[in-house]
């Protein structure tokens, strides 16, 4: 899949290639904001800080519950979790994986916790990612290490998406679970797709156009009645 890693710079918004961040001797770590991971379809920039032995929430349904292939299809966690937050914190809840993210606040950017396309794409380029930490000379707590993360795609009203970043499997999770969480934020895509908007029903589409749709998306996965992903 065609897509481009680079840096980018706090305060300034200033986006440099490994190369040029590397030939500016006066920047550290503390003036990056995250790492920017663009493909034609989705822009986000991944945050350096993660938490870990991070509950999703509470047993309630605060989004449409999807299926794999339907999940796949919302490329964009941002709505997503603004819901979330939205309904846990009316709840009184603190400290879940959405609420983390929706609260990093790195730069005065708005972070939110990826849906399952965004972070199926993290754990996809997590080697190269990971190299670049190496290349950049940081600390090795800013790799995306082999462990579950937590989504913002929900399965049913007591679960939700995983995927174990060391085999870029997807998993249902319950909620109490605990597991990684690392937030992103927008930005701007290599390209541009006619794609279907995450509002479209996806259940309302035949097997053939879903299929088409994925295609598109590069996935490779073994196509069945649903979709089962595999490597």
């Amino acid at each position: 899949m065609e897509h481009k890693f680079s840096i980018l710079l706090r305060d300034s918004g200033e986006q440099l290639s490994v190369s040029e961040f590397k030939n500016r001797s006066e920047l550290s770590i503390n003036d990056v904001t995250g790492i920017i991971l663009q493909t034609p379809m989705v822009g986000i920039v991944i945050a350096l800080d993660e938490w870990r032995e991070v509950k999703w929430g509470s047993k309630n349904l605060e989004n449409e519950g999807f299926g794999e292939a339907e999940a796949l299809l919302v490329t964009s966690g941002f709505d997503l979790t603004k819901n979330i937050v939205e309904h846990q914190k009316a709840r009184g809840e603190e400290g879940t994986a959405a609420i983390k993210c929706w609260e990093y606040g790195v730069d005065g950017r708005q972070w939110y916790l990826p849906c399952l396309h965004e972070l199926w794409l993290m754990a996809a380029f997590r080697e190269e990612f990971n190299d670049i930490i190496d290349q950049l000379g940081f600390d090795e707590s800013c790799q995306l290490d082999a462990d579950y993360r937590w989504s913002s795609s929900e399965y049913y009203q007591t679960s939700a998406w995983t995927i174990n970043f060391s085999n870029g499997y997807f998993y249902i999770n319950g909620k109490y679970y605990s597991n990684v969480v690392r937030a992103v934020c927008a930005f701007s895509p290599l390209g541009n797709l006619s794609l279907p908007s995450k509002s479209q029903d996806a259940s309302a589409m035949t097997d053939e156009e879903l299929v088409i749709e994925l295609r598109k998306r590069n996935f490779s996965g073994r196509v069945v009645k649903s979709i089962e992903y595999t490597v």
